[in-house]
């Protein structure tokens, strides 16, 4: 526990050294490297969906596809994830999930069906003066068990999972961008099913800190190192992850933005674990649709300027 503790009081106290403070001249306003240089825009997230301030664009859907494909080497499924996100306003977004998992090929027969939906949400605190370089957001992902899956595929517990990301682009590096993510994981009995037979799981909370980098080329790097630990709920578990992603948005493609990504995830302190090759498909839909309405007055006005046969 007092491991957890420094830990987390390291972090908090640890941007303010890294964070430089730029003089504002009052009149002027600053603006975000993003805006001032509009070669790149930030993205959402990283490779491994680990959260960013960004938000989805307004009026915007995307549509994903996460295959782990790790999961042939040794497992009988293979797990994917399907996911959309829709940009509701300039500063919310809205998701929702659906977690499969279909037989593996190279081992024994097994079944495939859904194993998780997860509705979520996530909110883009609005640009403050004081750090004009800094964008802070907070969002709650719900994760509700459904079907029957085998054992291994979901714990078939329904888990809350609120998170806070802060990021900062340094004025020397514009390009890249600090973040900082806490985040929980908070485990309940479904609300719609019978309590699962195995135990129910600590609580977890999670640290990340990493780096984005945007390269003009329209590709990204994103490397981070992630705490996890159950002794809030009365664990004895820390694991330590590092998790290194590349994602490519093709600029000029066909009907909406495409995305490619891929990764791998090294557990440094867990021994019983082997690395995770992670790859995600993206797809990005502009739904912005002009409606014409017409104007009762200006379609007066035009009617009276119309000329009058004698």
């Amino acid at each position: 526990m007092f491991f957890s503790k420094t830990f987390i009081i390291f972090v908090l106290i640890f941007p303010s050294f890294l964070t430089p403070t730029f003089a504002v001249q009052e009149g002027i306003e600053e603006k975000d490297p993003y805006e001032t240089y509009n070669d790149f825009r930030p993205a959402e997230e990283t490779t491994f969906d680990r959260k960013l301030p960004e938000t989805q664009k307004r009026k915007e859907i995307e549509l994903s596809f996460n295959p782990q494909f790790t999961d042939a080497i040794d497992q009988k499924f293979i797990r994917n994830q399907t996911r959309a996100k829709y940009g509701l306003t300039k500063n919310l977004e809205m998701s929702f999930s659906l977690e499969s998992f279909t037989d593996n090929p190279f081992q024994e027969e097994g079944d495939s069906g859904l194993s998780r939906m997860i509705l979520g949400g996530k909110y883009k605190f609005p640009h403050w003066d004081r750090f004009p370089n800094t964008r802070i957001s907070t969002g709650l992902e719900t994760v509700f068990p459904i079907g029957s899956p085998p054992e291994g595929i979901s714990d078939r517990y329904l888990h809350i999972k609120p998170f806070l990301v802060s990021s900062h682009f340094l004025r020397s590096l514009p390009h890249l961008e600090i973040f900082y993510n806490l985040n929980f994981d908070l485990t309940a009995s479904p609300p719609f099913h019978a309590p699962p037979d195995q135990i129910q799981p600590h609580h977890l909370m999670g640290i990340s800190i990493g780096g984005v980098y945007y390269w003009p080329i329209h590709f990204g790097n994103s490397v981070d190192f992630t705490y996890t630990s159950n002794e809030i709920d009365g664990g004895n578990e820390n694991n330590v992850d590092f998790n290194y992603g590349i994602f490519w948005t093709i600029p000029k493609s066909f009907f909406g933005k495409w995305g490619l990504g891929a990764g791998i995830r090294v557990p440094l302190t867990s021994s019983d674990e082997n690395f995770t090759f992670f790859t995600k498909f993206k797809w990005d839909i502009n739904l912005k649709i002009k409606i014409p309405i017409s104007n009762p007055k200006a379609s007066k006005n035009h009617a009276s300027q119309l000329p009058t046969g004698n």
